[in-house]
């Protein structure tokens, strides 16, 4: 008896920690970034990768962009989301780019005290039925003041 209700508690277990890659909201995660340090000039890219099970991703990339030692350094910006095929269990990945002084452009540092500006992102992708997806940070990253 012992034994089954063990093995019925495992079986549940792992069942319920299995978790569908696709679903009817987006699936967003931050994959990588080219640099830590931006300086003027540099473009700062950001890989997401993404998941939808109807693959109705004609939204709207959110972005807000932080800073941890001004708090003054951020911004919203909503980013249409390029034109994927529509097709079920849809996976593919996002680039997402902002340059410091270069277009599109990051915020600079906003307090005149601050030269070293430590950033990051947050991102949450709309589809076209108004699903959204969890909200994903990326590292932080480092704005150096010219």
């Amino acid at each position: 008896m012992r034994y089954s209700i063990l093995l019925a508690s495992i079986s549940l277990l792992i069942i319920s920690c299995t978790k569908n890659k696709f679903t009817t909201a987006p699936q967003l995660k931050f994959k990588s970034m080219n640099i830590k340090d931006v300086y003027q000039g540099d473009i700062l890219q950001i890989k997401l990768s993404f998941t939808d099970k109807e693959g109705d991703l004609t939204g709207l990339l959110y972005v807000n962009q932080f800073s941890i030692s001004c708090p003054k350094t951020k911004f919203e910006n909503d980013k249409a989301v390029p034109a994927f095929p529509t097709t079920s269990n849809i996976e593919g990945e996002i680039l997402v780019s902002y340059g410091y002084r270069v277009n599109p452009v990051l915020v600079e540092p906003q307090c005149e005290d601050v030269k070293l500006d430590t950033c990051y992102f947050k991102f949450v992708l709309k589809d076209k039925a108004g699903n959204k997806s969890d909200t994903v940070v990326t590292d932080a990253f480092v704005l150096h003041k010219p």
